[in-house]
């Protein structure tokens, strides 16, 4: 990645660091997301405002949503900046348009270069950034007041973290954690007789959380921003049609309040990490979240959280 230099008055070799968090919940009135019910002919009065087409409207806010974003200026001087959204794909477009404000907003310092784009895969939430009918066929279709909105909401969220930087002591560590997470493809025989797909737990079960201390007081250091990756679908809703965080909201929740700071989640290999269903842990630990609604959504999200805590402690098995 090609990355912009800053000015020499501050390559001090000094690591700077900003974390921020706006809100990102958009209008009710539109699909609740994947599991959204689907619209028939006879439901309710015509929407004037045409918010949704394929899914009924959603109704109210089980959790609201965020768009957080981190800002890093390395030790060379060169920054990187990273905008999380609470929604099911990153979307190439939408990246751009958020890259194309930043660097009209900060002189080119952020830009397509060095802009990353990450989204929880939630889907429990209105998602209309997508210009793909096969994504149409899970979410709904594109809007661009959506797209418009998302867009600025994203650049809102890096400017305040560029803007609130600070010297920062960043440590890192990766421990295992299983919790709520099977192989959804599950093994089975192929047509000869061999071996095929993958038993239920050969998944990523990597939780790799970054940690940044503001040490603008070295004496006195403070939480900034926790980054958490892990391989996890948020399917643990379905129907209801209220607009959700879905579990990554709910664990965002639980960090920022026992640590501080801003904790940001990313996803890794989340297309062999689905929900468990009560399918391959030992009997007396088995748990059941597909589908299984709010309680054991938020259960999952307070046993992620208290992993990440942990691994923020120091209770992660590998640490650098």
């Amino acid at each position: 990645m090609s990355l912009l230099a800053t000015p020499a008055a501050h390559a001090a070799g000094q690591v700077r660091a900003g974390a921020a968090v706006v809100d990102g919940t958009y209008r009710v009135g539109n699909s609740a997301g994947q599991y959204a019910s689907t619209r028939d002919e006879g439901y309710g009065d015509v929407d004037p405002h045409a918010q949704q087409v394929k899914n009924k409207a959603s109704y109210g806010v089980q959790s609201r949503e965020s768009v957080r974003a981190l800002v890093v200026r390395g030790a060379d001087g060169r920054y990187v900046a990273l905008v999380s959204d609470d929604h099911y794909i990153p979307q190439d477009a939408l990246w751009r348009r958020t890259a194309q404000l930043l660097a009209a907003d900060t002189h080119g310092l952020i830009n397509e270069s060095n802009l990353t784009m990450a989204v929880t895969h939630n889907h429990s939430s209105p998602s209309y950034s997508s210009f793909d009918w096969g994504v149409w066929t899970f979410q709904d279709v594109f809007d661009f007041r959506f797209f418009d909105y998302y867009a600025h909401q994203n650049a809102a969220a890096v400017e305040k973290a560029l803007a609130h930087m600070h010297n920062v002591r960043v440590s890192a560590t990766a421990s295992h954690f299983d919790a709520f997470q099977k192989n959804p493809m599950g093994s089975t025989w192929t047509d000869d007789g061999s071996p095929g797909g993958f038993p239920r737990p050969h998944t990523d079960h990597d939780l790799s959380v970054v940690f940044f201390q503001n040490i603008d007081s070295p004496k006195h250091p403070k939480p900034l921003a926790t980054l958490v990756n892990i391989g996890q679908h948020p399917e643990d809703l379905e129907g209801y049609d209220l607009i959700s965080g879905e579990y990554p909201a709910e664990a965002e929740r639980f960090i920022d309040r026992t640590v501080g700071g801003v904790s940001i989640l990313t996803q890794n290999a989340t297309g062999t990490s689905e929900v468990e269903e009560d399918r391959w842990h030992p009997v007396h630990k088995r748990e059941i979240f597909n589908h299984q609604q709010y309680n054991q959504m938020e259960w999952g999200a307070r046993q992620l959280g208290s992993a990440v805590i942990d691994a923020r402690s120091g209770g992660g098995r590998r640490s650098a």
